[in-house]
């Protein structure tokens, strides 16, 4: 939660209960992060990733713990975010860790804006990449130290990167080939040919392909190179090559080269492989994310978010057929005395009871939402006739389920329920306004203290129970 005592406004519970919990669940890290750089709240995963407590992450600005190397980009980033300049960035960059480490991250920020338009908070979101750049990291050591030419050739043929052994072989430095066409180098016989070899991979899309040019030394002259070369995912070749110019190979000599040339595939192919590991990771946090969006990660049930979401679809649904419904609205008397006398997983227990008993007492005939602490919501399938007696009878089997005691730990909570509810189209006709009357309807019940009951002109329709829990020994 952000707040207020570091100067800045607390935005709506309830417009944050989703940001909250996707925040604090997430598997990456994430930051809220004031305009002058301060971190304002950091998840566990950030944490995690730079080796601070969230305390001390709080008592610092992200100046301070990014690698100098990476500042300039980073800061220059965030300008263009204050301009309006983009609506979000992403790069790659080093924090510098508690222990004194390097943790490589790859950052995503963004920008909220009061409504005014004035920036008000910056968003981070922070995944490790540590395992990607100690792919990347392992593939540019075996791509300097191979002793044969190894090169990436765009799909349109330019030379985008070149191992040292270029320059050994054929007497060009990497920054002279860098950004080179290969025809430019190729002798005038063999350009067709080779771009023929070429258009041949890539019709493929797989497999290695076998040939032999030649290529210009610095000094004028031309040397024979026998390739290997794929094509990579991105549509770009990958090519190692060696010089047979000054020798016929024997055959022992040829086998020992191939296999090589096979083992150099080979740890290609692994640190490719390596690379889509890590993207299958990222999916599967997607995944996660996406579905803490829209489920309260400690109950199973749905969200406030999907509550909200959930019930305007049923009365637009509804008004179309002209049927009916009944939302439900309840909290739980004295939890915060469950709280306070047996702990928060005492309540986190009971909370997943009072979920399971709400789920299996519903059966087919509505769905419950957790939508705040110790508030949940149920909406019953609409039904074309009036749905009084039938949300009625429906609260009254609620109510009965949560009287049956709660056992945690040789105690017994007894948690009793206030309801509320409130009858679409009869109460409300939009979302917010039904929403409100079940709520005060829930409150009334909250204060009346007496059996189910409901008001026959249906206008503060209540089911009324708020015994406090008892907590004795089992």
């Amino acid at each position: 939660m952000i707040e207020e005592t570091r100067g800045y406004d607390a935005p709506q519970v309830e417009d944050f209960d989703l940001f909250s919990m996707a925040f604090s669940s997430a598997a990456i890290g994430m930051a809220l992060v004031a305009v002058d750089g301060r971190f304002i709240n950091v998840n566990e995963a950030m944490c995690r990733i730079t080796g601070f407590s969230r305390s001390e992450l709080l008592a610092r600005d992200f100046q301070t713990i990014t690698h100098p190397e990476d500042l300039d980009a980073d800061v220059a980033l965030v300008h263009q975010l204050l301009a309006g300049q983009r609506k979000s960035y992403q790069m790659e960059k080093r924090y510098i860790r508690k222990d004194g480490g390097i943790a490589w991250v790859r950052l995503t920020g963004s920008l909220a804006r009061r409504p005014s338009g004035e920036p008000w908070i910056f968003i981070a979101q922070v995944q490790d990449i540590a395992a990607q750049k100690l792919v990347e990291s392992e593939l540019a050591s075996f791509f300097s130290l191979c002793s044969d030419l190894l090169a990436i050739v765009t799909p349109n043929g330019v030379l985008a990167r070149v191992n040292p052994a270029w320059q050994e072989i054929l007497g060009w430095t990497s920054a002279e080939l860098h950004g080179t066409p290969i025809a430019a180098l190729l002798h005038p016989d063999d350009v067709a040919r080779t771009f023929d070899e070429f258009k041949r991979i890539a019709s493929q899309g797989k497999g290695d392909a076998h040939w032999v040019n030649r290529y210009r030394h610095k000094n004028g002259s031309y040397r024979w190179l026998e390739w290997t070369t794929s094509m990579r995912p991105d549509g770009s070749f990958l090519g190692a090559a060696r010089d047979i110019t000054a020798q016929r190979l024997s055959a022992e000599r040829v086998r020992r080269q191939k296999q090589r040339l096979e083992e150099y595939n080979r740890q290609l192919s692994n640190a490719f492989q390596q690379l889509r590991q890590v993207n299958s990771e990222l999916e599967i946090s997607r995944e996660k994310l996406e579905y803490l969006a829209w489920h309260d990660s400690l109950t199973g049930l749905g969200n406030r978010n999907r509550f909200i979401d959930q019930l305007e679809k049923t009365i637009a649904i509804s008004a179309r057929r002209g049927d009916a419904f009944a939302l439900l609205y309840m909290d739980l008397n004295g939890f915060k005395d469950v709280n306070d006398d047996l702990g928060h997983a005492a309540g986190d227990a009971v909370l997943r009871e009072v979920a399971s008993r709400l789920q299996s007492n519903l059966s087919d005939a509505g769905h419950a939402y957790r939508t705040g602490g110790d508030e949940f919501a149920v909406l019953l399938t609409p039904g074309t006739t009036d749905q009084g007696d039938s949300a009625m009878a429906a609260a009254h089997k609620i109510a009965r389920a949560l009287e049956r005691p709660i056992r945690f730990k040789g105690h017994e909570c007894s948690i009793h329920g206030s309801i509320g509810i409130a009858l679409f189209p009869h109460h409300a006709e939009d979302a917010d306004m039904l929403v409100r009357k079940a709520d005060a309807a829930m409150y009334e019940a909250k204060s009346g203290g007496t059996s189910p009951t409901m008001a026959s002109d249906f206008s503060a329709t209540t089911v009324l129970s708020n015994l406090p829990p008892r907590l004795k020994p089992k």
